[in-house]
């Protein structure tokens, strides 16, 4: 008779690495009360060599199990030569030194081990530019390394102006919503739509800002009819109060659907951003999020009065 076999949660997992390695570390220090850290990256170190994996699911059982999820692997990346310089196996995306400043941002000794190992890899072959945030307010020209504004950033230096671009639509796909203001110029059709609209340094606010942008979320007929059901609600908030205060939102929305993938009744909790062309035939660039949701606190706000970008959750995800 064979044994059923039981996959320990993950608590228990945690448990395991604490007693075996005391000192491992898991709280990551914030420097402002209300900020929180919700990457969801692995660093995968192998005698071959080291790898970056940014995914959309937490580590928990109903993130994995019948719903939409999405995830981005590098490549193998080989150790360096002994005796490379700090420069060394940088990508012309800039990933390797991205991924570093990210990691420096935690400012914790426990990853100091990692940060070497990602120095003494090669990372030159990524052709995907790496885009965070991290808590805290950011002045002057540090902002344009967090959040919405190194989206804007890397959109001007890397994509070019496309003929007849004013129609060109921005579509967002997300798993949750935050406050958003009173009205749409408060932040979404402001200085975050002039960042997803950005097409190379060129490219002018009154031009962008005439792109169609469309916002897809589900709605209660997706979840009802979903293979987890209403319980897969659970990984959607939107919280009632704050839907209230922004009915001005409801004309953005369209409904979650993925017949042509077969995934319409697995509830998406993937995040996706692009700029495609008019028929959908072609992508100006495409990010997915490792953890995003749409909200001036997550992706980064300006604070007009102190002139600051304040990233309350972190965004890790990749520009094509």
């Amino acid at each position: 008779m064979r044994m059923p076999f039981y996959l320990p949660s993950l608590t228990v997992i945690i448990n395991i690495f604490i007693k075996f390695k005391p000192g491992l570390g898991l709280q990551a220090k914030l420097e402002i009360a209300y900020g929180t850290h919700h990457t969801k990256m692995m660093l995968l170190l192998y005698e071959e060599g080291l790898r970056v994996v940014i995914l959309t699911a937490n580590l928990i059982h109903d993130d994995w199990y019948q719903k939409t999820q999405g995830i981005w692997l590098s490549p193998l990346y080989p150790r360096l030569p002994d005796g490379s310089s700090e420069s060394s196996g940088e990508s012309p995306t800039n990933f390797k030194r991205d991924l570093i400043d990210y990691l420096l941002a935690y400012r914790s000794t426990g990853l100091g081990e990692w940060v070497s190992h990602v120095q003494e890899h090669d990372l030159s072959d990524t052709r995907v530019h790496l885009i965070a945030s991290i808590p805290g307010r950011h002045v002057g020209s540090l902002k344009d390394k967090w959040g919405h504004f190194k989206l804007r950033k890397v959109l001007s230096d890397h994509t070019s102006p496309r003929p007849g671009r004013e129609s060109w639509p921005l579509v967002g796909q997300f798993s949750s919503i935050g406050s958003l203001g009173p009205d749409e110029d408060k932040w979404l059709c402001s200085e975050f739509k002039e960042s997803l609209s950005r097409l190379g340094k060129r490219d002018t606010p009154l031009v962008s800002h005439k792109a169609p942008l469309h916002l897809v979320y589900p709605t209660v007929d997706n979840v009802r009819t979903s293979l987890e059901g209403y319980p897969g609600g659970g990984s959607l908030p939107y919280a009632i109060l704050t839907a209230q205060k922004q009915p001005w939102l409801n004309s953005f929305f369209n409904q979650w659907s993925a017949d042509i993938s077969g995934r319409t009744q697995a509830l998406p909790h993937i995040k996706t951003y692009m700029r495609t062309s008019p028929d959908f035939s072609e992508l100006a660039w495409f990010l997915e999020p490792g953890c995003e949701s749409i909200g001036g606190s997550l992706s980064g706000v300006i604070i007009p009065q102190e002139k600051y970008v304040n990233s309350l959750h972190r965004i890790f995800c990749e520009a094509l």
